[in-house]
């Protein structure tokens, strides 16, 4: 119930995030943790005091932990793309993505959020990549 609630965080300005958020990641219960540090992840741009974003970079180890116990997913892997791109990581979030794509070529989710990257930080997609280079073919 707990870890439900904290996404509704999601929603908030960040004092407010920082205030209900922080103390949940040292909640007993994991699925609260690793829902608050997925949630709090944007903050860790922010320049948070040392203290607080020890707690933050030790709960999204546990995050991405349980993500890897999964890893045979590709949902698993989205996870993972999702929160490097709230990091501010693009290409490692484009290496989730596409891991993501390996595991189930029909996994439209992975191609929708590989799309939704900046373009600069897609390799092979930019100018003189061979995708770029590649004729189209017309209908």
């Amino acid at each position: 119930m707990r870890a439900s609630a904290v996404r509704y965080l999601e929603v908030t300005d960040a004092k407010t995030l920082l205030d209900l958020g922080l103390p949940l990641l040292a909640d007993p219960v994991l699925a609260v943790r690793t829902e608050a540090a997925r949630t709090l992840a944007p903050l860790m741009r922010l320049g948070l005091p040392a203290a607080q974003q020890k707690s933050l970079a030790a709960a999204l180890d546990e995050y991405r932990a349980t993500q890897r116990a999964i890893a045979e997913l590709p949902e698993a892997h989205l996870n993972l793309g999702l929160l490097e791109v709230a990091l501010g990581d693009a290409k490692a979030a484009e290496t989730a993505y596409r891991t993501a794509l390996r595991l189930d070529r029909r996994f439209a989710p992975g191609y929708v959020n590989l799309a939704d990257l900046p373009p600069r930080a897609r390799s092979g997609c930019g100018r003189g990549s061979r995708a770029a280079r590649r004729p189209r073919r017309r209908a």
